[in-house]
């Protein structure tokens, strides 16, 4: 964090102290709460570091644990290193946590500290993504489309697009400090780039980086730049992500950035939680530090308040808080432990009682546990919809026992994070989670729009997660990009959705959880079934309950609902109509549609390349154009590419896009389509390899 910030975010922390100081002798010092007393014994210390995300993140959770919980925090903040050094030496005294951490950047350490030694553990994932890399001010794809995608830095055009000045032949990569630990030049050199590194002066280094790239942004000048997230300039100005070749750990060896070979995007990484082992033997911080997690643009809104509106870290986390209680209380533990000790301490002290007072305490201890388990069913059951309609989703990995079969080991690893993925986002969208097997959830929704945002964020989250490396070179779970966009990235998880009252709901005695049986359960699954991975297939009903809602401009109350019905309205979500499909179990015939998000190039990948079955060989005129450029990417004029991609969008257009002319100004993006699809289908048919 800039010294700057850093300062004045003291001098603002520094007042809102002396205003809760103040509230206390008032009556009015909380967030949640009227007046928060810190004397209990229990003591939590949350360790942060010198960048923004941490602060938050010790705030969010230390507003939480006072006032929701009684522990009194003090915020301690000390470098990556000496925090876990600190929380190693007396982390079985205390209770410590570090509620952000980049396991993969410091892998080595998580290896002495939470596996070799076990002096700290092991909490889960915070939700957060983290990851540095090179950004774009978003307005430049606009101006140049194509400059997002790192091939284009190869040619003269993007070099002079990128250049300060008329003169220079390179174009300017807005780099870090010498004194951080970076790879660009190695990057530049490996996949010959016509860029260089302008390295940023060592004193206050982000300060300088933002500065530059808030200036461009300004006068709509290109800029290209080395930077991170989760930042709160993302929360201010349009960024981004620049395409580079996915990261791997073979292209991330400790030998290939010595010997300056690294030729790939630097990692993605779902960022941890680390706590002490005395905090792990207290049940409630137990719970809670394993179950909080946010997700990026969380605490991405959270720093742009404080940026942006010059907020002090608590009012932001605080102002935060109380807009996301749905995610807040997932968190906090419904159970009161102090009862135990309570209840012991009746039981020794009535030893020498007489009979009926035992028995008397017995009942006590029974009314206390009968309470405690309908608190938590109700904490559980408090999104299960209640009345019909309900809209059920079901979700399945393809082909998951083959992949079990194959990699063994790997798909515990991957079947971990799949579930995270899916129970995040079921807390987030106010889901129920009725059931789960293997693989495969069953959730069921009150409102169908909060359904069609879990599949469609579900789907964007796996994509990004930080799959088991020797597992993505399967067909199942391959790395597949178009115009460096993600298509597909580690297991494919198929979707099915229904609305319908077709249902009975009921209470399981069992179970103690609401289950639901009728066909609009076995509609859902059916849909599930027939979809493939990677894709949300939905009936005609749902779609019905989404059109009834955008039509009716019914205003849900949950920000992530109307934005999904604002997205419809504004066509950025549709419904592909896929025909008649006979379900098996059900009477008829039943419309199937497929959810296609029109904002991201994968649904276009999809529907027009996987969904094709033309025969290159017999169908494409241009083949041998095509082969030659296989071999050598300059022998094609942009004439010919127009040519290649009039023929191919001839053959292969369902409609959706209106074909161009041979004749007409040649469409980068439109092109890159025709040659992946080519390229794929040679290698299918043995004439490429």
């Amino acid at each position: 964090m800039s010294p700057i910030l850093a300062e004045d975010l003291k001098k603002r922390n520094r007042q809102k102290s002396l205003e809760l100081k103040e509230g206390i002798s008032q009556g009015q010092s909380g967030c949640l709460v009227a007046n928060i007393k810190c004397n209990s014994p229990k003591k939590v210390y949350l360790i942060h570091h010198d960048w923004l995300g941490t602060h938050v993140n010790v705030y969010v959770a230390k507003i939480l644990l006072e006032e929701k919980m009684g522990y009194c925090v003090e915020i301690v903040d000390l470098p990556v290193n000496k925090g876990l050094e600190e929380m190693a030496k007396r982390g079985d005294k205390e209770a410590y946590a570090i509620l952000e951490y980049w396991s993969l950047s410091r892998k080595y350490q998580y290896i002495q500290y939470v596996q070799n030694d076990k002096t700290i553990v092991d909490a889960g994932n915070l939700g957060v993504y983290g990851k540095q890399g090179w950004f774009i001010l978003s307005f430049m794809t606009d101006q140049y489309p194509g400059i997002d995608v790192y091939r284009e830095y190869r040619t003269d055009t993007a070099a002079k697009y990128l250049a300060v000045n008329s003169s220079s032949t390179l174009g300017r990569l807005i780099g870090p400090s010498r004194t951080w630990i970076s790879f660009d030049q190695q990057i530049i050199n490996n996949l010959k780039l016509k860029l260089y590194v302008e390295y940023t002066p060592s004193i206050d280094p982000e300060a300088s980086i933002v500065n530059k790239i808030r200036e461009a942004n300004n006068k709509k000048k290109p800029a290209l730049f080395y930077f991170w997230y989760p930042h709160y300039l993302f929360a201010l100005i349009g960024i981004k992500d620049v395409y580079l070749p996915g990261y791997s750990d073979t292209c991330w060896t400790t030998y290939n950035q010595q010997n300056g070979l690294i030729d790939c995007d630097y990692p993605t990484e779902i960022l941890k939680k680390l706590i002490s082992p005395i905090a792990a033997q207290d049940d409630r911080l137990l719970y809670f530090f394993n179950r909080f997690a946010y997700d990026t643009k969380d605490q991405i809104e959270i720093m742009g308040d404080i940026v942006k509106k010059n907020m002090s870290v608590w009012d932001a986390s605080c102002k935060w808080i109380k807009n996301n209680t749905n995610i807040v209380k997932y968190w906090i533990p419904m159970f009161e432990p102090q009862q135990n000790a309570i209840i012991i301490g009746l039981i020794v002290s009535s030893v020498t009682a007489l009979l009926v007072i035992i028995c008397f305490l017995f009942l006590i201890v029974m009314v206390s546990v009968l309470m405690h388990r309908k608190k938590v069913r109700q904490q559980l059951l408090r999104y299960a919809p209640k009345t019909l309609p309900i809209t059920v989703v079901f979700t399945d990995i393809q082909n998951s026992t083959l992949l079990w079969n194959i990699f063994p080991d790997k798909m515990k690893t991957a079947l971990e994070i799949h579930n995270l993925i899916i129970r995040v986002n079921i807390a987030k969208y106010k889901g129920y989670e009725c059931k789960t097997q293997g693989d495969s959830f069953m959730i069921a929704f009150d409102n169908p729009a909060m359904a069609l945002g879990f599949c469609l964020n579900v789907q964007k989250d796996l994509l990004l997660a930080n799959w088991p490396l020797e597992m993505l070179n399967h067909s199942d779970t391959m790395e597949v990009k178009c115009e460096e966009q993600l298509i597909h990235r580690g297991p494919r998880v198929r979707m099915g959705i229904h609305t319908g009252s077709d249902c009975e709901i009921h209470l399981d005695k069992t179970t103690q959880r609401m289950d639901y049986i009728g066909n609009t359960v076995n509609k859902a699954s059916k849909i599930e079934s027939i979809a493939e991975g990677g894709r949300i297939y939905c009936s005609e009903e749902f779609v019905e309950a989404i059109n009834h809602q955008v039509a009716h401009q019914l205003i849900t109350m949950e920000k992530e609902a109307d934005l999904m019905l604002e997205n419809i309205v504004n066509k950025n979500i549709q419904f592909q109509p896929l025909g008649l499909e006979e379900l098996s179990g059900l009477e008829g015939l039943h419309s199937i549609y497929w959810v296609m998000d029109m904002k991201s190039r994968r649904y276009i990948y999809l529907q027009q390349l996987e969904l094709s079955t033309i025969h290159i060989n017999t169908d494409f005129r241009y083949i041998d154009e095509l082969k030659h450029y296989l071999y050598d990417p300059t022998s094609l004029d942009d004439k010919i590419k127009s040519n290649l991609m009039f023929e191919i969008f001839t053959i292969i257009n369902n409609g959706y896009f209106d074909i161009p002319s041979s004749t007409t100004e040649f469409e980068g993006f439109l092109f890159s389509i025709v040659f992946h699809y080519v390229f794929e289908r040679l290698k299918e048919e043995n004439e490429y390899y």
